[in-house]
């Protein structure tokens, strides 16, 4: 059973594959002559076996009324007439029965049969053929005395009906050729049968006026299908006088060529392109491990630079905070010359005040010492006239002289000391405006000192605060240092790594491996190769 599957399964893929082998026109040739032939057989088959059984039931029936008139009209005369005046009247019936199937066009054959079976009247174009009934169909009719049935005879089928006469035991049976009444039926099967190969052999033209209308063109579409399946983008398909759907498609087939072949240029140039960038990517990638060690050298000169660089920010740092505290000392120490300054300052203004006090004694003085040389110059007048008068008086006058004498030599001397002392009240005088200049100069320097001082302090203070951010700044630079220190450290093991060595704990240095910059020359030598793979396949393809 299995085998037998087996084959089956085998010859109808030997059956599909020969279908699905043959022309697109040709198959549907095929399926549409299949299809009308189909229809005429089913449409022709189905009428012609319906008007065949009809009529073969229509005929039965008329057969049967036959034989029934017949017969019951020669039972009438076996009770009316004579044996043999029975046997004229029955066969004119019989006569009027066969001229009546002959105005009909059909051959009939009767037959008046004995109750053994013989003929006792015979009529039609078999008259004298003995053995025109076979003896199977005549022992069956004497058996059922009534009836009908179907008998062949030199291969002509007959339709039988017959009925048995009482009075003399005798049987009537009519017969008729089934080709005879047969004969429309035929002819309008064989009607069909022309009508049916004339719409085959019309569906058959139309067919394939209608399948080369779809296949040539499509055939058409195919050719140009298959030679851009080769690579010739250069070909287009038809767009007029091939249908609409045809054209359609030969319009969407040629824009899919056009943004094909544009797709395929740009793919080109993308390749060509990417081949050159590969060769590049693979000439940098072969001195990658050299540059990758350089960098790493330079890297770990760098971290070495790094590290010196955060000791000295951290020697920077401790220099700043040793600053800071001198900053600090100086704001004391500025502390204590601004209240030296500001004592200083009101000494100075307490000098300033003595000197302008001074200088107005000394104006005082001066008023005193006119009075005082007015005085002398008055006694030094009135001594002389003393002299005068006592010089008038002789004897009399002379102590009197002397006294006037020595008023006049104390009124020169005191004029004398009041003239040294003017002029030295006078130089005095000079002494104190310069000194009150100086003063004056010396308390506006004071003053300017105390304000210098005072801006001093703000300064100070502004630079004790600035090295206090510069002290925080540094030892965030010296934190954001250990970490760079720290990375850089990453850096230079990830640069070993990746130029392909790498340092163990004991310092001894590992066999080359396979690095990633090492991967890469690899990767790069292979994008060429299927680069160049590419470029070839690329060039298979014909473009505008």
């Amino acid at each position: 059973m299995i085998t037998k599957d087996i084959v089956n399964r085998k010859k109808f893929q030997k059956f599909g594959k020969w279908w699905f082998d043959l022309k697109f026109q040709t198959q549907i040739m095929i399926m549409f002559t299949t299809l009308v032939v189909l229809v005429v057989l089913l449409l022709g088959g189905t009428t012609y076996f319906t008007l065949k059984s009809n009529m073969e039931r229509l005929i039965t029936d008329n057969l049967n009324v036959s034989v029934k008139n017949v017969g019951d009209r020669i039972e009438l005369f076996t009770s009316t007439v004579d044996s043999r005046e029975l046997k004229n009247k029955a066969g004119y019936l019989m006569t009027q029965e066969l001229s009546y199937f002959s105005n009909k066009g059909i051959g009939a054959e009767l037959r008046l049969l004995d109750g053994e079976g013989g003929n006792v009247i015979e009529l039609g174009e078999k008259t004298g053929q003995s053995d025109f009934i076979p003896q199977p169909a005549i022992e069956e009719i004497i058996k059922k005395k009534s009836g009908a049935l179907f008998f062949e005879n030199a291969r002509e089928k007959y339709n039988a009906a017959f009925v048995n006469i009482p009075g003399k035991n005798w049987i009537y049976i009519s017969c008729i050729s089934v080709n005879d009444y047969l004969t429309p039926i035929n002819k309008l099967r064989n009607f069909t049968l022309t009508i049916g190969l004339v719409a085959i052999a019309a569906s058959f033209l139309i067919c394939f006026f209608v399948s080369r209308r779809i296949a040539v063109p499509l055939a058409a579409m195919l050719q140009v299908v298959g030679k851009a399946g080769t690579g010739d983008l250069t070909v287009r398909a038809h767009e007029e006088g091939v249908g609409l759907e045809y054209s359609v498609l030969g319009k969407s087939f040629n824009k899919m060529l056009n943004d094909l072949a544009s797709l395929i240029n740009e793919f080109q140039t993308l390749v060509e392109d990417l081949l050159a960038n590969s060769k590049k990517i693979n000439f940098v990638a072969d001195n990658q491990v050299e540059l990758i060690q350089q960098t790493g050298l330079l890297v770990s000169d760098m971290a070495s630079s790094i590290q010196e660089i955060s000791a000295k920010i951290f020697k920077t740092e401790e220099a700043g905070r040793e600053v800071q505290m001198a900053v600090e000392n100086g704001r004391s120490a500025l502390g204590s010359i601004l209240r030296n300054i500001n004592g200083n300052f009101a000494l100075i203004e307490g000098q300033s005040r003595s000197v302008e006090l001074l200088g107005g004694h000394l104006d005082k003085v001066g008023q005193v010492l006119e009075i005082i040389k007015d005085i002398s110059e008055r006694t030094h007048l009135l001594s002389l006239n003393a002299s005068i008068e006592a010089a008038r008086a002789g004897e009399y006058g002379k102590g009197f002289s002397v006294v006037a004498d020595e008023i006049r030599k104390l009124a020169g001397i005191a004029g004398r000391s009041v003239k040294e002392i003017s002029e030295l009240t006078n130089a005095v005088k000079v002494e104190s405006k310069a000194v009150l200049e100086k003063v004056e100069a010396g308390r506006k320097g004071a003053k300017e000192g105390l304000l210098l001082t005072g801006n001093a302090e703000g300064y100070l203070n502004n630079i004790y605060r600035s090295i206090a951010n510069a002290d925080e700044r540094i030892t965030e630079i010296s934190r954001s240092m250990e970490q760079i220190s720290t990375g850089t450290g990453q850096v230079v093991l990830t640069m070993r790594s990746v130029a392909g060595t790498a340092e163990m704990e004991s310092d001894a240095i590992t066999d080359a491996h396979s690095s990633s910059a090492r991967k890469v020359a690899e990767l790069a030598r292979e994008l060429a190769v299927k680069a160049q793979s590419l470029q070839g396949q690329l060039l298979k393809f014909k473009t505008i």
